[in-house]
């Protein structure tokens, strides 16, 4: 499920305080894509071609935030498109990454409902996607669009994880 809507101002400033604990840390795109949990399970995101397309002609301007796994919770669209990438632009982009201490959403999956704690861990991954998006991913576009659509048109595409095979 994508967060393509954004926090106002006054909600950002108030949970932006409440981020767990985390380091931001500048990394390639190649040292990025080579952690094994990374490795494993990005190259089953679908490929975004239009985004692929605009990070070619404009870079990878946003920031991305990962787990302590080094997995994405934001911008695995974006780590899917670099794999389509050369290895001379891979090793020469350097991109932003906040990446959390720990997984503050592992207490859930010993909650006695195995499927509600799931589905408690989910919601927590994603509301600190969109408290993410909301303080650090500008709305501006680039190159006439703005992230959002990339968003909106990467949750079109069928992901296996999501939709289960075709």
């Amino acid at each position: 499920m994508s967060q393509s809507n954004r926090l106002k101002k006054e909600q950002v400033d108030i949970l932006i305080q409440h981020l767990p604990s985390h380091r931001w840390y500048k990394k390639s795109l190649k040292e990025l894509l080579s952690y094994k949990i990374v490795v494993e399970n990005v190259p089953t995101i679908p490929l975004n071609e239009e985004l692929l397309e605009s990070l070619k002609k404009y870079g990878f301007v946003a920031p991305i935030l990962v787990m302590d796994s080094w997995y994405p919770i934001c911008g695995s669209q974006r780590l899917r498109a670099a794999l389509e990438l050369s290895e001379e632009v891979l090793e020469n982009t350097v991109v932003d990454v906040m990446r959390l201490d720990n997984s503050v959403w592992f207490p859930f999956y010993f909650w006695q409902d195995k499927k509600e704690g799931h589905r408690c861990s989910q919601i927590m991954i994603q509301q600190l996607e969109l408290v993410f998006k909301s303080a650090y991913m500008s709305l501006d576009s680039i190159g006439g669009i703005t992230p959002m659509y990339f968003e909106e048109e990467g949750d079109k595409l069928h992901w296996e994880s999501r939709d289960g095979k075709k």
